[in-house]
């Protein structure tokens, strides 16, 4: 999938984006994402109300299978905690497949001491 295990940020930060390179998880090869969309999603890591539900994400290097969420305000990072995320592609093709597929992407929001 191209994360590293854990993608940490401050509370409040719009910035780094959660960009990642989706794979093929029997291949290990890039996924080709030309002509597809993408959606983001993240919740409470223990449960709970949806914190960004299909969130446009955006594919830029479709054929290298690259895909990336930029934070669309402080919202989105307000509430310290660990939180999984998840991205969902409509391929050009038709049909859906998440990813990752295997578990979500693991995201800690941190307090910040100012």
């Amino acid at each position: 999938m191209g994360l590293d295990p854990t993608f940490q940020m401050k509370k409040y930060d719009t910035r780094p984006e959660l960009a990642i390179t989706i794979t093929d998880e029997l291949t290990g090869n890039a996924l080709d994402l030309t002509g597809a969309s993408a959606k983001f999603y993240l919740r409470p890591e223990k449960g709970g109300t949806i914190k960004i539900d299909g969130g446009t994400a955006t594919i830029y290097g479709a054929a290298a299978g690259k895909v990336k969420y930029t934070w669309a305000g402080t919202a989105d990072t307000n509430t310290p905690g660990r939180y999984l995320g998840e991205f969902e592609i409509t391929l050009a093709g038709g049909g859906i497949v998440t990813f990752p597929q295997n578990g979500y992407i693991q995201i800690h929001i941190l307090e910040g001491l100012g």
